[in-house]
């Protein structure tokens, strides 16, 4: 995937939430709605057709569950590892990109997380 469609994926996906977070502080809770859950799908279709499924995992763990996107963190302090300890830099969007491409992208051998 481009980066371009990948950033625009991205930010489409902040902007969203951002819209469901003040929806929700104001009482309006989407969580189970349809539109919430056909947006879910669609994030994870786009994502996993480009990364597979354990690409699709990075990529919800980065945007919903890692310190520095929770946590807002600028230290660029590395909070993911390889099997074999090595730091994976996951500090902004273009590093993400970088290593899934590497890693789960169709030029890395792997289609949908199976080995071609």
């Amino acid at each position: 995937m481009e980066f371009q469609k990948f950033k625009k994926i991205i930010d489409i996906i902040r902007e969203t939430d951002k819209s469901m977070n003040t929806l929700g502080n104001m009482g309006i809770v989407m969580i189970d709605s349809v539109l919430c859950k056909a947006y879910w799908e669609l994030e994870s279709l786009a994502f996993t057709e480009a990364y597979g499924e354990d690409g699709w995992d990075w990529i919800a763990w980065y945007l919903y569950d890692s310190p520095h996107m929770i946590e807002k963190e600028t230290d660029n302090e590395v909070h993911a590892w390889r099997v074999d300890g090595s730091p994976i830099d996951l500090s902004n969007d273009e590093k993400l990109w970088e290593y899934l491409e590497a890693e789960f992208g169709q030029e890395s051998g792997q289609v949908s997380g199976q080995s071609v």
